[in-house]
């Protein structure tokens, strides 16, 4: 997979978020810093999501947004936020079905497939910003 990065409309070169993800093991939680990570980095992450020894992804850009995706098995929570702020957005789906994540309990419209969910890491990934064409709410 070809991973350009196509500069900003000011001109300047984006860079590549940070990634980090948890791995639960034998009850002790770590998180995983991974600096400049590909697509491929990302989807992999994605993918290992199970909702019991990996729950959380997140890529965080230079500005400190970040997207966060929790869940696993085909069934995802995906927000948008930044850490000078308490607003967030939501990715919508049209129902596919509920999510207990984290002690949460997430319901239909604010879970989503991986599909969506790739979607979204993907254009962050690439630009540091929400995917337009997908939907989102405040949250």
């Amino acid at each position: 997979m070809v991973d350009d990065y196509e500069p900003d409309p000011t001109g300047k070169s984006l860079t590549r978020p940070q990634m980090e993800y948890d791995v639960n093991e034998a009850g002790q939680r770590q998180l995983i810093v991974v600096q400049s990570p590909t697509l491929d980095d990302v989807v992999s992450a994605l993918d290992a999501l199970d909702r019991a020894s990996r729950t959380t992804l997140t890529l965080i850009d230079g500005s400190g947004a970040y997207l966060s995706v929790g869940g696993g098995d085909g069934l995802y929570h995906v927000y948008l936020g930044a850490f000078d702020h308490d607003d967030r957005v939501i990715l919508q789906s049209a129902g596919t079905g509920e999510l207990e994540h984290d002690g949460h309990r997430y319901s239909a419209p604010d879970v989503v497939d991986r599909d969506t969910a790739r979607a979204a890491l993907s254009e962050f990934h690439r630009t540091g910003r929400p995917d337009l064409g997908l939907a989102w709410r405040a949250g």
